[in-house]
């Protein structure tokens, strides 16, 4: 059998999928609640909330998956603390041609379109429809 080995990157898609949430929640607190005060309150904790988010999974990211590696009925995922983990093949939770949802124990790993660097996404399609 073949090994495919993807090097993945941060998603745009991503961050503007979670940038649009963000601003779609402010829209609806200003314009639904009728007091001033509960507004900025809102507001304000939804900004502090969404700043530790950024800083948190984008500025400084931690251990994030940056290779992932489809070998004989094995996928080994290797993060950026060089530390890699080996799970037997599964099928993914979610496929389409924008996104792959795979479930690890208890971490999902979403792969984005975008994210793949050097491999298309189509080729975990047919990798995963191959073994699983």
């Amino acid at each position: 059998m073949s090994n495919l080995i993807i090097e993945l990157q941060p998603s745009k898609t991503y961050l503007l999928l979670s940038v649009g949430v963000y601003f779609l929640c402010l829209l609806a607190i200003w314009y639904y609640l009728p007091q001033l005060a509960l507004g900025l309150g809102l507001s304000g904790f939804l900004s502090i909330w969404f700043w530790y988010f950024l800083r948190k999974n984008v500025f400084w990211k931690q251990a994030s998956v940056c290779k992932i590696g489809f070998t004989n009925e094995q996928i080994t995922l290797e993060k950026n603390d060089k530390s890699s983990k080996k799970y037997s093949m599964k099928m993914p939770v979610f496929q389409s041609p924008f996104l792959i949802i795979f479930k690890f124990s208890k971490q999902p790993l979403v792969i984005f379109k975008d994210a793949c660097k050097n491999q298309s996404l189509s080729s975990i399609n047919r990798i995963c429809r191959a073994k699983c």
